[in-house]
């Protein structure tokens, strides 16, 4: 097998939601294809400096700050790639192509509407997910579980997972709710997996009818069968390598990895702390939330292993 190249990719995030996209030429590695900027690293070359000057060569733009976003392995026919993906946020300059290559900046709901390279297709997911993922906790009250959701959206808060934790809240009653909120239609929902056995029939509908609604499976369920959720967002809960790779083969779009830290349910030998999280992200190709035993403040932690933010319960439920 041939070297692995290694190359940085930028999502240039501008005015409302935009997102910068660039067309590959036709003579080129999968030319006519839409892409995310950037470039090859050069020897001896350090992923930001190479991302600096390859936007300012490709696009024009010159980078003021960047974090990282994903990273991901690929193998093509003709070659293997690892590609170093940054989000930035600031920059300056405007946009166009510097090699005569088609730019546009498009919404970032959009993207899916675009042709990518295979490789690019996790770095679309990780795009248009938040940082930060938000679980719902156990209530026996019905207005408490809808007040807290509303409340977070309010917040800005755009990614939930919703577990069946209300007794007093059936399914259809919870979407009835969720849609009378004012920005229902900015959110993505995850619905978990146990809300099925209720009422199957109207969640399989549901889920195939809403097109912000996705699926959240446990490790234990990743094995059923994902057909009647064909086209949504789909979600699960992992703990070791093992359960990673059967949620890469079942393409599912993105994880949560736990327990990072501390928590009364797990014991202190169960444990991957940062350095291990970090170890297990980079073994597949799947944007990953950490969870466990963390708050909201550990966003950038999260960011610096690999992952694509946190997932939490408690910081935001109380």
């Amino acid at each position: 097998m041939s070297k692995r190249v290694h190359v940085v990719a930028a999502v240039i995030r501008g005015h409302h939601k935009q997102v910068l996209i660039a067309k590959r030429p036709t003579h080129v590695h999968m030319g006519g294809l839409w892409e995310f900027p950037g470039g090859k690293v050069e020897q001896f070359e350090a992923p930001l400096d190479a991302l600096k000057r390859e936007l300012k060569e490709e696009v024009g733009l010159t980078v003021v700050s960047a974090q990282p976003l994903i990273q991901i392995t690929h193998d093509y026919p003709d070659k293997q790639v690892y590609l170093d993906v940054w989000e930035v946020h600031e920059f300056v300059g405007v946009a166009r192509g510097m090699e005569g290559q088609q730019v546009k900046w498009v919404w970032q709901v959009d993207l899916l509407d675009y042709e990518f390279p295979a490789a690019n297709q996790a770095i679309v997911t990780a795009t248009l997910l938040s940082s930060t993922c938000l679980i719902t906790g156990d209530t026996d009250c019905s207005g408490v579980y809808l007040a807290a959701i509303e409340a977070a959206l309010s917040r800005g808060y755009r990614l939930f997972i919703l577990r069946p934790s209300c007794p007093n809240l059936d399914f259809l009653g919870l979407v009835s709710a969720l849609k009378s909120m004012a920005l229902f239609s900015a959110a993505q929902w995850q619905w978990h997996i146990d809300w099925c056995p209720a009422a199957s029939t109207d969640f399989e509908r549901a889920i195939t009818e809403h097109k912000n609604f996705g699926v959240h499976f446990s490790a234990r369920k990743m094995e059923g069968g994902f057909e009647c959720f064909d086209g949504a967002l789909l979600s699960a809960s992992c703990h070791n390598r093992s359960e990673l790779a059967l949620a890469q083969q079942r393409g599912i779009d993105f994880l949560l990895l736990s327990p990072v830290s501390a928590t009364k349910r797990y014991r202190p030998d169960e444990l991957l702390g940062w350095a291990g999280f970090s170890a297990l992200v980079e073994s597949i190709n799947i944007p990953v939330f950490a969870l466990g035993g963390l708050t909201l403040d550990d966003i950038v932690n999260a960011r610096l292993a690999g992952g694509q933010g946190v997932a939490c319960i408690r910081d935001w439920w109380q």
